[in-house]
């Protein structure tokens, strides 16, 4: 918002902690939340950014078809799954950004469908990520998203909480009776310090839809391969 952007979080129903539904729901809904709640807030062109779930979602979202494997990941996945068999874009959304997404390591899509994909994308991923799989998955999805402009930022090390939120809410210490792990556990990383992780993420993101939301094409270089803006020592780990 600091950047001038309009922001929306959105409160996913069934896929928060206190009322998670089989995960089918967050399959079919997760992308119609989406452009429900930007229809809503009435933006001529937005983007998107989705962690893990929501990064599956924003792909969706964006163009990327769901294979036919697919349709047999929940029973009854078939009836309700195949209006993303052929997702079309909302022509106002212009950007993606995808931090861990889930999805491609089930073959959830295929290099047809993620062929399909309509809208720029900038995808950022932890190399040792064993939830949505960095080699299985993610890195998949960056090469296999070949009909649009695409960028992967990688952390070495890191595992799924890569430039996931920061810092941990006090409440997230303490048990939930809805969790059989610390909520915590869903911020930290084991290697990173994730201030620094979303200092890095902030960064890029904020290049990235300056550039693909704003025409600022001063935001260009930041997005280039080997990009070495940072000061020596400050980032180390991480690969554009």
């Amino acid at each position: 918002a600091s950047r001038g952007f309009r922001v929306a979080s959105i409160n996913h129903r069934d896929s928060t902690y206190s009322d998670k539904k089989a995960l089918i729901s967050t399959l079919v809904n997760r992308p119609l939340d989406t452009r429900f709640v930007a229809a809503q807030i009435g933006c001529d062109r937005y983007a998107i950014i989705g962690y893990s779930m929501g990064g599956y979602g924003a792909l969706v979202a964006g163009g990327a078809a769901l294979s036919e494997a697919a349709l047999a990941i929940e029973p009854y996945g078939g009836e309700v799954l195949a209006m993303h068999r052929a997702p079309v874009a909302d022509p106002k959304l212009h950007a993606i950004i995808p931090i861990g997404p889930w999805g491609r390591q089930r073959d959830l899509w295929d290099a047809g469908g993620l062929a399909g994909l309509r809208v720029p994308m900038l995808l950022m991923a932890g190399s040792a990520d064993t939830v949505s799989g960095y080699d299985t998955g993610m890195r998949l999805i960056f090469e296999e998203a070949v009909s649009v402009k695409r960028h992967l930022l990688t952390f070495e090390g890191a595992g799924h909480n890569a430039a996931a939120p920061y810092p941990a809410p006090r409440e997230s210490f303490t048990a939930s009776p809805a969790l059989d792990f610390l909520p915590a556990e869903h911020y930290a990383d084991p290697i990173w310090d994730t201030v620094q992780l979303n200092g890095i993420a902030q960064h890029f993101a904020a290049a990235f839809l300056g550039l693909y939301l704003q025409d600022d094409c001063a935001m260009k270089p930041y997005l280039a391969p080997g990009f070495v803006g940072f000061k020596p020592g400050t980032a180390e780990g991480w690969k554009p």
